[in-house]
């Protein structure tokens, strides 16, 4: 097989992967608006993963929480963790600042001491109590990009009515609610919420 083959196959198979994972989209990413004044320090603390679109970083995982606190260095410390598809824990730990502080809800988020300069994490809505709604978009070519919606929540289930509320205002922004993957949460699932 040649050089150029196997470059094809393999950027093909990434494809598969993550169209399979993923919302993909055509175009530019779209850019929907994010939480006015946003306020870092209300937004520490835990917060359960309710749903998300499928990726490949929490494939069959259950138990996804994220706990969010301010480094010495003014930057937001991240550590996501979960119970992995064969029971096992994990986790990943990482860092988040806004590239651009008068945009507080646009973070750029990194892990295993990568440097991510540009936002992939935005906060399109919260209260601060009870709901979060995070987007991300990822642009592979000026063709293609692929989204990745998240519900976070501060207990690990949402009322009827808030769920409700979160699943309208993602669809007023054209954002697809259909391919939600509902986390496994509460200690009837082995969690140790």
């Amino acid at each position: 097989m040649s050089a150029f083959t196997a470059a094809l196959a393999l950027s093909l198979a990434f494809i598969v992967v993550c169209v399979s994972a993923q919302h993909a989209g055509t175009g530019k990413c779209p850019e929907p608006p994010v939480q006015p004044e946003f306020q870092v320090a209300e937004y520490l603390g835990r917060w359960y993963d309710y749903a998300h679109y499928s990726v490949p970083f929490e494939y069959g995982e259950k138990c996804i929480q994220a706990m969010y606190s301010i480094l010495p260095s003014g930057r937001i410390r991240v550590l996501n963790s979960g119970i992995g598809s064969s029971g096992n824990n994990v986790s990943a730990k990482g860092e988040a600042y806004p590239p651009d502080p008068t945009v507080g809800a646009k973070l750029a988020v990194s892990f295993f001491n990568a440097t991510q300069t540009t936002p992939n994490y935005w906060v399109l809505s919260t209260d601060y109590t009870t709901y979060s709604m995070v987007y991300s978009c990822t642009q592979v070519t000026s063709l293609l990009h692929f989204e990745v919606l998240w519900i976070l929540a501060r207990d690990y289930n949402l009322s009827a009515d808030v769920k409700d509320m979160v699943l309208g205002k993602f669809k007023a922004l054209d954002l697809d609610t259909d391919i939600f993957k509902y986390t496994k949460q509460g200690q009837e699932n082995g969690c140790h919420n």
